[in-house]
């Protein structure tokens, strides 16, 4: 199955394309207004996507930051905290017999 454009356009961006691809595909963005166009959209999606794990990494080590300060775990712990073991006890002792 041949690729479609856009993920032409994807590899290329990636640079994963070989040489005589590049040269095709940068004669194509030399006369097609439109693939430039889908050009800058890829970029910018890949810009915006970029920014946002950036922001998301920084709010996670935020996080992680206050945990650390307050002597707590981060949600991103693998450990139950001691407040949910000791929730998790009073349930199993609270059953009916």
């Amino acid at each position: 199955m041949r690729p479609t454009f856009g993920q032409v356009l994807e590899r290329f961006h990636d640079g994963e394309l070989s040489c005589a691809q590049q040269a095709s595909v940068n004669e194509r963005l030399g006369r097609d207004p439109l693939a430039r166009a889908q050009l800058q959209r890829l970029q910018q999606t890949r810009e915006a996507l970029n920014a946002w794990a950036n922001e998301r990494r920084r709010s996670v080590d935020l996080a992680d930051g206050i945990m650390a300060q307050l002597g707590g775990n981060s949600e991103t712990s693998t450990q139950p905290s001691e407040l949910s073991l000791a929730f998790s006890k009073s349930s199993i002792l609270a059953l009916p017999t």
